[in-house]
């Protein structure tokens, strides 16, 4: 009984030593194979990270412009289309009072109200200008500048009323009077210690 099983596998046993030849032949990656197919994951990630990024960034510039709208509606709420020209902070007020989106903050150290897009003052205008408030982001990245670029003009296009001149790394790129002076503004250096604010944006209300 053993011998007939044993012949009807393959009598001398060959069947069982190509299954022994067969697994020897499989094998693992190399580490040349390894390092190349990590390489093609860390790109893929690295690709889909900065996507994500850019979607993110889009969209938090889209919530401060979105902001600052609600600011001069709040403004106009409070003083009935008269804002007293000071030229002082109002950045505090603007916390306790609720003049700005719930999830924005206050610094109490830099008198600065902190938006998505990184901290800001908040002032009133001085009495001979124009715009009725001016809000300044300070240490603004170029990602973030060029992403408030984008938000900006967007919302300039079918909602122009609001703003009055907006500058960017100390060169103004939009007046209600000229409309966009430079239709691609550079926010190239904004980040420079020696540019604060980063941009400035003047409104009314």
């Amino acid at each position: 009984m053993i011998r007939d099983d044993f012949c009807k596998k393959g009598g001398s046993g060959t069947g069982l030593r190509f299954k022994k030849s067969s697994r020897s032949a499989r094998r693992g990656f190399s580490l040349l194979e390894t390092i190349i197919v990590l390489t093609i994951v860390s790109s893929v990630i690295s690709g889909l990270w900065l996507v994500f990024s850019t979607i993110r960034m889009k969209r938090q510039a889209a919530e401060t412009v979105q902001g600052m709208l609600f600011i001069a509606s709040k403004l106009r709420e409070t003083y009935g289309g008269t804002i007293p020209k000071t030229g002082e902070s109002v950045a505090y007020n603007a916390y306790v009072a609720h003049w700005m989106p719930e999830n924005w903050g206050y610094n109490a150290a830099l008198d600065d109200i902190v938006t998505p897009m990184g901290p800001a003052y908040l002032v009133l205008a001085s009495p001979t200008w124009e715009q009725d408030f001016v809000i300044g982001f300070e240490g603004m990245t170029e990602s973030q500048c060029n992403a408030m670029v984008i938000a900006l003009k967007s919302i300039i296009s079918t909602n122009p009323q609001n703003f009055v001149q907006i500058d960017t790394a100390s060169d103004s790129w939009y007046d209600s009077t000229n409309g966009f002076i430079v239709n691609v503004p550079s926010c190239a250096g904004v980040a420079a210690k020696d540019l604060a604010p980063s941009m400035i944006i003047y409104m009314k209300i």
